[in-house]
């Protein structure tokens, strides 16, 4: 089974919001649409910053679809 890799530019999605916390961090929210097949997915985001803090990084979506690796090095 072949994975294919769909690859999206963070600058072609607006943020949608920024929260900034007194920590001096920010939540920044973009939406990205996709078109998910069946079996393994992969998602590559480009354009993001290189300060994001790779244990924070959230998804969510619709359906019953489980999520497993959020972030490739």
């Amino acid at each position: 089974m072949s994975t294919d890799t769909q690859k999206i530019s963070s600058s072609d999605h607006p943020i949608k919001s920024v929260t900034v916390f007194k920590s001096s961090k920010a939540e920044v929210n973009r939406t990205f649409p996709v078109n998910l097949k069946t079996g393994q997915n992969k998602i590559q985001i480009t354009e993001l910053s290189s300060n994001i803090d790779t244990e924070s990084i959230r998804v969510s979506g619709l359906g019953q679809a489980p999520r497993r690796k959020l972030y490739d090095d």
